[in-house]
């Protein structure tokens, strides 16, 4: 990177202490989005309520991005440069900086309606929520829209489109559907509380799902909806994340459900323990069965969560299951 892009990163157009303070910050993970990180960054200045932050944390892009960054002239956005680490860590140095109530990340290839924000904010006020999403409208690399996912009311998995269910409270339903799929889909249609993140941290070693893992400790602490508007639009590509490595975001599913059924189950105490269990993935994978397993060997709660965080921060200690993943995978692609 030149001196000049360093100045120019270095050198806000006006001092922060003359800013109000922000209802929302937004944190964007900037990696390798040339053609989509102005729209997304357009979709957060140009939202309806002003009094936002927007923190870009470029991950070590080597494209362009790093140079449409410096050109940024609003007094709203702070941006930060590192070398490579992964979206997790690129999202969790942003919400550290973060000052507003409420906060909300938004991929560089996704983009904000304009009223977003104004929108979910005022939902989580109303109902004294921690952790909001929206339905989202799918586009493509150019921007023609999709189709628009619902919630857990339609696009599901073929898992949880073939899973029986049980009957919950309405109160429950975003808990129970939780444990059926990720239809929140993408981080970029969290917005979340500051104390809820506070409270359960930021997000974890996971490179397919760290947003669910996250809607899932904020489940089992706080009150969480679906606000039933389209109010943001996720990009489908060659280059996302989710297409790149199937066994490992298998694994990640899996050790997701090991890691956080008994707790869900916990906050669902009014539905019987097992009809729960037979309504989710995890009961149909074997790859679940032996997480789940190897934690409860693990003995007391402090040393299962030590190696439920081994197994997503060790390559030795997650290969097996991710082997199991793979020959189980390539059984089903030659069966077919």
């Amino acid at each position: 990177m030149t001196q000049d892009l360093n100045t120019a990163l270095a050198t806000p157009p006006v001092m922060a202490s003359t800013l109000p303070d922000p209802i929302a910050s937004v944190v964007i993970p900037s990696y390798y989005h040339e053609a989509y990180l102005e729209a997304a960054i357009d979709s957060v200045l140009n939202q309806t309520r002003s009094d936002i932050e927007l923190i870009v944390v470029d991950d070590g892009s080597k494209d362009r991005s790093r140079r449409i960054l410096a050109g940024l002239r609003d007094c709203r956005v702070k941006v930060v440069l590192q070398e490579n680490a992964g979206a997790h860590n690129a999202i969790n140095r942003g919400m550290a900086m973060t000052r507003a109530p409420y906060i909300s990340i938004l991929n560089s290839d996704d983009v904000f309606t304009p009223d977003r924000l104004e929108i979910m904010v005022a939902e989580m006020q109303e109902q004294d929520a921690d952790l909001a999403c929206s339905w989202i409208q799918q586009m493509d690399h150019v921007g023609k829209p999709g189709p628009i996912k619902k919630g857990w009311t339609s696009q599901l998995p073929s898992w949880a489109r073939t899973l029986p269910k049980v009957k919950v409270r309405k109160s429950d339903a975003f808990a129970y559907e939780l444990l059926r799929s990720n239809f929140i889909s993408t981080t970029s249609n969290m917005v979340i509380s500051r104390r809820i993140y506070e409270k359960v941290g930021g997000m974890r070693n996971l490179r397919f799902a760290h947003d669910w893992d996250f809607a899932f400790r904020a489940a089992s602490h706080g009150r969480c909806l679906m606000v039933p508007l389209n109010l943001m639009r996720y990009r489908t590509h060659g280059t996302n994340t989710i297409s790149s490595n199937r066994s490992w975001m298998m694994f990640e599913i899996c050790w997701m459900l090991a890691v956080h059924f008994d707790a869900m189950a916990d906050q669902l105490s009014h539905l019987n323990r097992s009809d729960l269990a037979r309504s989710h993935y995890g009961a149909l994978d074997p790859t679940y069965e032996a997480l789940k397993e190897a934690l409860e060997r693990a003995g007391t709660q402090e040393e299962r969560n030590a190696l439920a965080e081994k197994l997503l921060n060790d390559e030795s200690a997650r290969a097996p299951y991710i082997d199991m993943i793979t020959v189980r995978l390539n059984h089903a692609r030659h069966a077919s």
